[in-house]
């Protein structure tokens, strides 16, 4: 019996060696049918000069959540790259999931001043000049797994949407209440414990991709102490709870108006998890102490989508090694890279549920992480910087 085309991804075997991103067997080539779905928000540079890294940060993860629950809650592929995001959608989800982001891309006009630009291409064009996208499923913990891409169809499809919005692009639908209710950015900014938050993104070059990241992620673990699985920069040690007032202030400006069912659910729910996560007290149908101490396995501090991303937790000193082993290489025409340096990093939390699995976290470096070193990624690539 042939597989449903809507199960393709959630029938491909997880791996949970982050090592393993390079080894053939974890990867299955993405039906030609389907579509890649990009957001990105437009100057995001800018704005994050501006002070808005936040609001940046936000709206890359609500794309993620829109189109999650546009598609019955599935648990979809995609990557979150601090200023947007891409996803892979079936087309029997295609529809809806446009329809939601274009109420997100009103949303994001109307109270965040940042003009999120949505776009669609479809697989079957992306691959088209002899490109590849092939999805594999890293498990971060029991139950929950993100999506790693390889081939180069998705820099295709990417290049392409920003290349002729007025073919791919979504226009904005009339202001509407996008499904955000399990979005949340209620914690503090994380300190780095070790003194460095650094957004790392590292893209190969030459004929043997597999080959180069291997020895960017041997390099990289020879530098970072304690190796990459410790340099996870969300310890719970070091993380704090918003003020209930903070928390309702900033989700506020997710909704057209605060008077509404929505956000009086959002009220209750801010006010158990304050409750509950700030000031310790269990409310007796959740374990708050388990769910907190879960948030780091659930992170997603490294990926990978033809490029490899992480936010990770370093000392001063490790920075400098690491900037003298990524110029060694790309003086080699090895890899393009693109780092940027802050003292904390930002959680933003898609919440289903407080169970394992149930939850995931969307880590990015204060102060624009990723969307600052795309900057200088696009600059040793020789591309024009549009984000």
């Amino acid at each position: 019996m042939s597989m449903p085309e809507d199960d393709f991804y959630h029938s491909i075997p997880h791996f949970s060696e982050f090592n393993g991103l390079t080894e053939d067997h974890h990867y299955r080539p993405v039906p030609l049918d389907w579509w890649v779905v990009l957001t990105d928000v437009r100057d995001s540079t800018r704005a994050i000069e501006a002070g808005q890294y936040k609001e940046v940060n936000r709206m890359g993860a609500a794309s993620i959540v829109c189109a999650s629950l546009a598609m019955d809650g599935a648990d979809c592929a995609y990557v979150f790259g601090g200023d947007g995001a891409t996803l892979l959608v079936p087309p029997g989800n295609i529809e809806a999931v446009l329809k939601e982001l274009s109420v997100l891309k009103s949303l994001a006009t109307e109270r965040f001043g940042l003009d999120l630009r949505v776009g669609s291409v479809g697989v079957e064009e992306a691959c088209d000049s002899g490109a590849r996208i092939e999805a594999a499923r890293f498990q971060l913990a029991d139950g929950k797994c993100v999506a790693f891409f390889r081939g180069g169809g998705l820099n295709v499809a990417e290049n392409r949407f920003k290349g002729n919005e007025e073919k791919y692009g979504v226009d904005s639908l009339p202001l509407g209440q996008p499904d955000l209710d399990n979005l949340s950015c209620r914690w503090n900014a994380v300190p780095a414990s070790l003194g460095v938050a650094l957004a790392v993104l590292v893209r190969a070059q030459g004929a043997d991709h597999p080959a180069t990241y291997q020895q960017v992620l041997k390099g990289m673990e020879s530098i970072v102490e304690h190796g990459l699985d410790a340099a996870n920069p969300v310890k719970r040690n070091v993380m704090s709870y918003k003020s209930w007032w903070t928390c309702v202030r900033d989700e506020a400006r997710q909704y057209p108006s605060v008077f509404n069912r929505a956000f009086f659910r959002k009220l209750v729910g801010i006010a158990v998890a304050v409750i509950s996560l700030k000031w310790g007290i269990n409310p007796g149908f959740y374990d708050p102490k388990t769910y907190a101490e879960s948030i780091p396995t659930h992170s997603d501090y490294r990926k990978f989508d033809d490029t490899l991303r992480m936010i990770i937790d370093c000392t001063p000193a490790q920075v400098e090694q690491l900037e003298v082993f990524f110029e060694n290489l790309y003086q080699r025409g090895e890899i393009c890279y693109g780092l940027h340096a802050a003292r904390e990093s930002l959680v933003t939390c898609f919440v289903d549920g407080t169970e394992p699995g149930e939850h995931i976290h969307f880590v990015d470096g204060g102060v624009g992480g990723y969307a600052m070193a795309a900057k200088q990624l696009k600059a040793r690539l020789g591309q024009t910087v549009t984000g």
